[in-house]
């Protein structure tokens, strides 16, 4: 081959690359959430760094019943976080889909859920955005045991549930609580309960197991009976 023929391949190959640079970016996008590239290594840039996770709870469903006092909550997680690894620059897209297997995700479990194998966790896409800004929003359903109390002229039912990382001291990840109300604007007329109220508070303890001490968020619904 000529030295002019390897100048023109040259010249032509940069051509492309000049003309079709946002192609080129938008491809590489997914190379940036290959499922080994991070493992469980928190997004931060210095160890001593603790992780943000913006944290609000939905409830679309509660099914109440009444002979064993235990309450399936059906709704979802609303989790956002920073990951600068997966940010990006250059082209038109803005944000993408990525299946939270293969990036950092808080590993979050109800701890008081029945029983505590069950899956409660649909894995759904998460949104990254060009900012590395990741938004999580699983549906989830899980079972707790509630306690009701009846009197002559109340009857009310109060389902608790306790919502935190399962590995991740307050030192490595702090839960942000959006609201202290679990939201309940899609909620489904199931015509027997209705939800009095709920809240949502945000607390730390120590465990047996540990020194460091965990965050969790407690939450808890109120039923009362729907009135006919």
């Amino acid at each position: 081959m000529s030295r002019v023929t390897i100048s023109l391949l040259l010249v032509a190959v940069a051509g492309l690359a000049s003309s079709d640079t946002e192609v080129n970016e938008e491809l590489a996008i997914p190379s940036l959430f290959s499922p080994t590239r991070y493992l469980m290594v928190r997004p931060v840039s210095n160890p001593s760094e603790k992780i943000r996770v913006n944290t609000g709870v939905s409830l679309v469903d509660v099914d109440f019943q009444e002979a064993s006092n235990t309450a399936t909550l059906g709704g979802w997680l609303q989790l956002e976080w920073l990951d600068q690894r997966v940010s990006w620059s250059g082209g038109n897209v803005t944000n993408t889909r990525v299946n939270p297997g293969n990036i950092w995700s808080p590993d979050l479990a109800v701890y008081d859920r029945l029983p505590v194998t069950a899956k409660w966790v649909l894995p759904m896409p998460a949104v990254v955005y060009r900012s590395g800004k990741v938004l999580y929003v699983p549906p989830v359903s899980f079972t707790v045991r509630c306690q009701r109390r009846q009197t002559d002229t109340q009857d009310r039912v109060t389902c608790p549930f306790k919502l935190g990382s399962w590995t991740h001291n307050v030192e490595e990840m702090e839960l942000v609580l959006n609201n202290n109300t679990i939201s309940t604007d899609e909620m489904i007329d199931n015509g027997r309960w209705t939800v009095e109220s709920t809240s949502l508070v945000y607390k730390e303890r120590q465990y047996d197991c540990c020194e460091e001490m965990y965050g969790h968020i407690q939450g808890e619904i109120v039923l009362k009976p729907q009135l006919s």
